[in-house]
């Protein structure tokens, strides 16, 4: 904030600089000959314009938009900052804080980023160069003129305070200054530049009887920054960390290497390293076939790598096998140079962008992209199974000859034709007798064969069903719903692309990497034994020898004890009935057991449905049965005619199962035969579960309707 005690003239960088901030570097490690490194300066994806924003707005969480803060920063904590601007003659609030700042409908962050991308400079060069110039980094109540004259571009020291008009305006500052940089790292013959890359004389101050020295520039970034900032720190300067030199300092230069460090790290690069970019995916390859990988990394040093085209006989840079270095790979191909050298030629040298080929493909200059490509063959006699194959970069015959951040490595599943691995499963089912739950597995193709279902595969080709395992082809107590009590699904319920979640465009063909879903019932008979219960369940290819394609997975099954009670809730008002006539009636029973009970319509195989029959004697034929209504004379009704919620006025869902707790209603037609006799009879009827075993089909709910025969 002393910037604004000292106002304008604190744009010239040689004053700009005196800002006290708590220092993490230490400026004894500057050197003025390398103040920043090429592969630094002209990285342009350091950031990307969500993180230029999140950085600003870390670095001011609030903005004193209105000026109320106490002005105890400038020594008169009995005045807020609009107060003491006021007092200053400054701006009057409203203040703009960087990380709010918009111009011409871009933020600061965008703006930021969209220059770095236009002329390849490191964004984090604009924000350091924003804060050494302006403090509009950290600044919680910028003036105007800040952001007029944000990088100190067209503010010579030769005139302090004064700047030129024409380079006002955030956009124009930062775009200038990025001009700057790229034309002096280019060495742009139509633009004038004082420092070279080799032996300049560098003043400490802009006061030239301070003197200087001759400081050998080691490489263009650093030229441009003396073009920019064209002092170098004394030995004062230095000693003072951020703080005030002697009369001879100069802060420019300092400031920018000390922000760098402290918010970025360092800004000098090693002489070799590399960053990876990409790779090929991770590949499933059939055994005794062979398959292309490829990685691609950026030079990160600060110098070229050659390959043995271009550096033969000088330590080119080639992909050697890792972990450890020089490891022979049992999946080498006989187009490597050995068993621990996949390749020594570069398959693609690509600009920055990753995208536009280098005019030199045998050479990768710093912050250029090298492609190494080669073959990986996995032989005859492979055990199944996952590698990892891991790889580096190193500079042939060096005493330091592994390059920095170049380890990267691959999986490769050496599979048979058929393979399947396991995925993901439905949870573990609690299912009552006499009840049923959906359940379904999935596995991965992870052979080198697609796989077909019952309705997809060719004449030619064995479909992939699921079966029972443990023992395979086991019969299942659960299965009744199945195809076969040892064949849960024939059929694919699902087929996803890799990633488990998008489907494929072919819901009957599970391509190798594909992730193929089998959907069943589990059935519980009316009988079983509570308990826990395991079962076991594996895809195999259909009639092949090759059958077995792994992946057996389990479900385990919780058959849990039931209760099957109803209770009588209510019924149709006894009728009279007209010889020769008939009439409607129903009767309702609340659930008030644990489980569900179906209807005809609702009952899969297996499960035993309920149905409304005649009573007092159980199964007694009916003299007001209804040909055609009733399915026989002794059963008034097979399905539900309605299904309430346990209010009895909601409609359920499902029309056709009685939750527990819900109501089902029996609604028939009661037929007088013409040659009745008259006067009053009772008709009973009781619920039953048909065909259940033993005892288990009574429900003892019998109810009856009085009947007046006219």
């Amino acid at each position: 904030m002393i910037k604004k005690l000292l106002a304008l003239p604190l744009l010239v960088a040689f004053f700009t600089t005196i800002i006290v901030t708590p220092s993490q570097a230490s400026a004894a490690a500057f050197d003025p000959a390398r103040i920043i490194d090429d592969s630094v300066m002209t990285n342009k994806s350091t950031m990307t314009p969500a993180q230029i924003q999140t950085f600003l707005n870390s670095k001011v969480p609030t903005c004193d938009t209105n000026g109320t803060a106490s002005a105890a920063d400038f020594g008169r904590p009995d005045l807020t900052h609009a107060q003491y601007a006021a007092l200053r003659g400054w701006q009057a609030p409203p203040y703009t804080c960087l990380r709010n700042f918009s111009e011409n409908g871009k933020t600061s962050a965008q703006i930021i980023y969209d220059v770095a991308q236009q002329y390849s400079i490191n964004p984090q060069v604009f924000l350091v160069l924003l804060q050494k110039e302006s403090s509009l980094i950290t600044d919680t109540w910028p003036l105007n003129w800040q952001y007029n004259s944000a990088t100190g571009y067209g503010c010579p020291d030769s005139t302090p305070g004064v700047c030129d008009a024409s380079y006002r305006g955030l956009t124009n500052q930062i775009t200038w200054a990025a001009k700057l940089f790229r034309n002096v790292i280019n060495q742009s013959p139509t633009w004038y530049s004082p420092y070279i890359k080799g032996n300049n004389f560098i003043q400490w101050s802009p006061i030239a009887s301070c003197g200087g020295s001759t400081v050998n520039v080691q490489n263009w970034s650093t030229a441009a920054l003396y073009d920019y900032t064209p002092y170098q720190p004394n030995q004062a300067a230095l000693n003072a960390g951020y703080g005030i030199g002697d009369g001879c300092s100069a802060y420019g230069n300092r400031n920018f290497f000390l922000y760098f460090n402290d918010w970025f790290g360092a800004p000098i690069g090693p002489a070799y390293s590399a960053a990876f970019v990409s790779q090929t995916a991770f590949q499933t390859i059939e055994i005794g076939t062979k398959s292309k990988v490829s990685f691609t990394f950026k030079n990160t040093g600060r110098f070229a790598w050659g390959d043995n085209v271009s550096a033969s006989g000088f330590n080119p840079v080639r992909l050697a096998t890792g972990s450890p270095i020089n490891r022979e790979s049992s999946m080498y191909d006989a187009s490597w140079l050995s068993q621990s050298r996949p390749v020594g030629i570069f398959t693609a040298v690509y600009e920055s962008d990753g995208t536009t080929l280098s005019a030199d493909q045998h050479v990768v200059n710093p912050d250029q992209i090298a492609k190494f490509e080669f073959t990986v063959n996995v032989p005859k006699g492979t055990v199944p199974g996952v590698y990892t194959e891991n790889y580096v970069l190193i500079r042939e015959g060096a005493s330091d000859w592994a390059i920095n951040g170049s380890m990267v490595w691959t999986r490769i599943t050496a599979a048979p034709a058929y393979s399947a691995s396991y995925v993901d499963q439905s949870y573990y089912p609690t299912i009552k007798q006499n009840d049923l739950a959906e359940a379904w597995v999935s596995y991965r193709n992870s052979g080198t064969k697609s796989w077909y279902d019952k309705n997809s595969a060719p004449e030619n080709q064995n479909p992939v069903s699921l079966a029972t395992a443990e023992n395979v082809n086991r019969k299942s107590m659960f299965g009744q719903t199945w195809p076969g009590h040892n064949r849960p699904s024939i059929l694919f319920s699902a087929v996803y692309e890799p990633d488990g979640v998008t489907l494929a465009s072919n819901q009957h063909v599970v391509a190798p990497g594909q992730i193929g879903k089998f959907t069943f019932m589990l059935t519980v008979p009316i009988g079983a034994s509570t308990g826990y219960y395991r079962e076991h369940f594996r895809p195999i290819v259909e009639g092949s020898t090759s059958w077995d394609m792994g992946g057996q997975a389990w479900l385990g099954v919780n058959v849990a004890s039931s209760t099957r009670t109803l209770s009588y809730h209510s019924q149709s008002p006894y009728p009279v009935i007209s010889r020769g006539s008939q009439q409607q009636a129903y009767i309702m029973y609340k659930n008030t057991g644990n489980v569900n009970f179906y209807d005809d319509l609702s009952a899969k195989a297996g499960i035993y449905p309920l149905h409304l029959a005649t009573s007092n004697q159980i199964n007694r034929v009916s003299a007001f049965s209804t040909t055609g209504a009733w399915v026989s004379s002794k059963r008034a009704a097979t399905t539900f005619s309605a299904v309430y919620e346990p209010d009895g006025v909601t409609l359920a869902s499902n029309q056709h199962v009685v939750a527990p707790g819900q109501i089902g209603k029996f609604t028939f037609m009661l037929t007088v035969p013409i040659g009745a006799s008259t006067g009053y009879y009772r008709e009973h009827f009781r619920p039953i579960v048909e065909s259940a075993p033993g005892n288990l089909w009574d429900l003892e709910s019998e109810v009856w309707l009085g009947i007046t025969v006219i």
